[in-house]
């Protein structure tokens, strides 16, 4: 491999680590960032709170994660549903209420935190995941998530 070339891949994945890139098409033989890569920057004020050394730790904040992303999504069809797409208010208030259901409890301030962070980051990503698997390293130092998604704008 020429060092041009080299060169060219460390600057694209630099801009593929970049958040506001995430869940955008970037030129790079037009590959999409993948939606486990969105997830795992999505989930990162949780990681931020959670000890990442611990395995079972890590992997209950992913699936953490992807509850609440797919709630989310949830929540952004119902209000397209009710005609209220555009009322902050009114979604917030289906948050409010649809956070009470979710398998765990979270601080209204950490879910709306995240609920926050989707609109900002990820507003035209509405890939619901349907599976995710994690993989560890034969040492445990590196995880590795693959999810299968859905769009949801097709339901």
């Amino acid at each position: 491999m020429s060092n041009k070339r080299q060169g060219t891949d460390e600057g694209i994945e630099k801009i593929l680590q970049d958040p506001k890139f995430a869940g955008k098409i970037i030129l790079k033989d037009m590959l999409p960032v993948k939606t486990s890569t969105v997830i795992l920057d999505f989930a990162k004020p949780l990681f931020d709170k959670t000890d990442c050394s611990n395995k079972k730790a890590t992997e209950t904040t992913i699936k953490k994660a992807i509850e609440i992303w797919n709630h989310i999504i949830a929540i952004d069809k119902a209000c397209i549903k009710d005609g209220q797409a555009g009322n902050k208010m009114y979604r917030s208030a289906v948050a409010e209420a649809g956070r009470q259901n979710l398998s765990f409890r979270i601080s209204r301030k950490a879910y709306f935190e995240l609920l926050d962070r989707k609109e900002a980051l990820y507003p035209d990503n509405n890939n619901f995941i349907i599976e995710h698997n994690v993989r560890w390293s034969d040492n445990d130092s590196m995880m590795h998530l693959a999810v299968v998604t859905g769009d949801a704008n097709k339901v």
